[in-house]
């Protein structure tokens, strides 16, 4: 986030549009960015729930808030959402 509002500016706001995606239609898969990020799903349903930092920045509402999910659709994101990418959801029911 710190880095997409630098450079991106207002255009940041277009970012990580997890809401709006979700709106359209489109089915959310999670992953992680192992070894640059945790590979730990929980650390990611925590950004996708609450838009922030484990340390609590941006603040209390979190990046572009009206872009944050329900635990039920992060955890969807990580479950059903990737074995739909990889057209195994027949086979890797959550």
């Amino acid at each position: 986030m710190l880095i997409a509002d630098r450079y991106w500016g207002k255009r940041a706001a277009l970012a990580y549009a997890l809401r709006s995606q979700l709106e359209q239609g489109v089915v959310l898969a999670f992953g992680s960015d192992a070894p640059v990020e945790s590979p730990n799903p929980f650390l990611g349903v925590h950004a996708a729930v609450t838009r922030r930092r484990l340390e609590g920045t941006p603040g209390p509402d979190g990046w572009y808030p009206q872009q944050r999910l329900s635990v039920d659709q992060a955890l969807r994101g990580f479950t059903t959402g990737p074995a739909y990418a990889a057209g195994m959801e027949d086979r890797l029911d959550a």
